[in-house]
């Protein structure tokens, strides 16, 4: 079974239990996230997906070195703070 076919099952697992359970919610989550890690797949904050680490801007500061948001999200801020 891949990676893919993993995430998702456990996405409709999670939409099944909905808010009924919360913690079951959150436990298939952690695994979810440990997966995706071993499969060297990094989770953006904006758009809630899974990338490859190339498709992230590097940060020093960061504890992975990387941004917290994909390239794609950190443009679409960029834009929306020159707007203003």
């Amino acid at each position: 079974m891949s990676i893919e076919e993993i995430n998702e099952a456990i996405d409709k697992e999670i939409e099944f239990i909905g808010l009924k359970n919360q913690e079951s919610v959150k436990g298939m989550m952690r695994i979810k996230t440990v997966l995706n890690k071993a499969e060297g797949l990094k989770h953006c904050l904006c758009c809630n997906g899974w990338l490859t680490p190339d498709n992230f801007s590097k940060n020093k500061s960061a504890p992975d070195g990387l941004c917290f948001y994909c390239k794609v999200c950190n443009h679409e801020q960029d834009i929306r703070r020159t707007r203003i």
